[in-house]
């Protein structure tokens, strides 16, 4: 018990004296006494206010790291001035009284309990490329990769699912596209194939920050989705920045994807109604930009799955509350952002299909599914990008799942926010 509140124990029978004598001095001088809870305001008096039980003060949870909290003890200043604080009020020594003034106290982020067993084994894979260090896309591409290889190991299995490659063309370049399907839907091995009647798709953007990932890195996680859903999903193979494509180019290739898709539509099975763009992490931008592209050019598509992505170039300035839980950092971003945009990064000339954030007119835009994480440092521009949307007269549902970073379902596929995640996701999926 603090030395505060031991004082304030020995205190209070004084205090019921004090109570027990202004009583009787009451009634000897004839005073009324109080009035009933309800007709206070007849009379221009207040009822007093209950005094909270020692009870009723919430326990506090220990500090990160396992430390001790020091026992609480009086505020020095107020001790000096002979204050008392009780109930949100400062009793003084010379029978005045003012309003206590009580900052907040700090509130420290935690990591999900589930995930905390798992962290170490997720940064193992990372351990045997060199760290990369902030404007080195080539290391930041090699380190990730290696991520990327990791993570696909720990992708539930799927069974009876085929993928084909097709190409299409952007600016003069060749995209590769992967149609994954089940066995038996139109399009796994031959246009012949016919289903009884169209059906959805989904055109998916791989992440990596824009600058490194794979079709291939991305097999298993498609292959999931497709095994739990039973939507056919279109992978486009993006150029990455910056030796394969930079600024625009990268949204121009996943709407060129689906571009491609609507026109085989018919020999694919697909109903071109019911098209949605999808993306996760670096993937989101390329995601959110074809669905403004398809928007400016008179495509409506079913919905926009936006997976806690990368969409403003502006967010370089790093929050040290959450700096020991990120698993993308502030360096990564900048170093990817850098490589995305160059000289433009943080100006005024960088376009919003490159950096969703940047657009100023959201009417007419997809209806949209984000989440992310509270750990992640794309947490307020998914939320901004949400609230954005909904001001538009855009349908949105957006997911803040708490305590967990960047791609925790990935490295934490079993912990039950994932599942919860995972599940949201081939809910939505299924339903377009």
């Amino acid at each position: 018990m603090s030395l505060f509140r031991r004082d304030l124990r020995e205190l209070l029978p004084e205090l019921g004296k004090i109570k027990q004598i202004s009583s009787d001095k009451a009634e000897r001088t004839g005073l009324a006494s109080p009035p009933e809870r309800g007709n206070h305001h007849r009379h221009g008096n207040k009822p007093a206010r209950a005094r909270p039980s020692a009870g009723s003060v919430p326990k506090q949870d220990p500090p990160l790291g396992g430390g001790k909290r020091l026992p609480q003890r009086l505020d020095p200043a107020r001790a000096v001035a002979g204050s008392l604080i009780v109930s949100g009020r400062t009793a003084t020594t010379d029978g005045s009284s003012a309003q206590s003034i009580r900052k907040a106290p700090h509130v420290s982020y935690e990591l999900d309990p589930e995930l905390v067993p798992v962290m170490p084994a997720r940064a193992e894979p990372a351990a045997a490329a060199p760290a990369p260090a902030s404007g080195d896309w080539k290391a930041l591409r090699q380190a990730g990769e290696l991520g990327q290889a990791y993570l696909a190991t720990l992708v539930p299995p799927s069974s009876g699912i085929q993928a084909a490659t097709f190409h299409a063309t952007s600016d003069g370049a060749s995209i590769e596209l992967r149609w994954y399907t089940k066995t038996g839907q139109a399009g796994a091995e031959s246009a012949s194939q016919a289903v009884a009647e169209p059906g959805s798709a989904v055109v998916y953007a791989h992440g990596g920050g824009m600058v490194l990932g794979t079709l291939d890195l991305y097999d298993e996680l498609m292959s999931w989705y497709v095994d739990r859903t039973s939507v056919p999903f279109l992978s486009v193979g993006y150029r990455r920045a910056p030796d394969e494509g930079t600024g625009t180019t990268l949204s121009q290739d996943v709407f060129a994807g689906l571009t491609w898709l609507l026109a085989a539509a018919s020999e694919l099975g697909v109903d071109p109604a019911r098209v949605a763009v999808m993306g996760d992490s670096g993937g989101g931008a390329p995601a959110a930009g074809a669905a403004i592209l398809a928007r400016d050019r008179g495509i409506a598509l079913a919905r926009q799955i936006l997976v806690y992505p990368m969409l403003d170039d502006r967010n370089q300035t790093p929050d040290p509350d959450r700096a020991a839980y990120l698993t993308w950092t502030y360096d990564n971003n900048h170093t990817a952002w850098s490589a995305i945009l160059g000289d433009q990064l943080g100006t005024d000339d960088v376009s919003p299909v490159a950096a969703p954030a940047r657009l100023a007119d959201y009417a007419g835009l997809a209806p949209a599914y984000i989440d992310v994480g509270d750990l992640d440092i794309f947490r307020d521009e998914a939320i901004a990008y949400a609230q954005n949307l909904a001001r538009a007269g855009i349908p949105i549902e957006l997911h803040v799942h708490p305590a967990v970073p960047h791609g925790w379902e990935r490295f934490a596929p079993d912990s039950e926010s994932a599942k919860r995640a995972m599940a949201d996701r081939a809910r939505v999926v299924a339903s377009i």
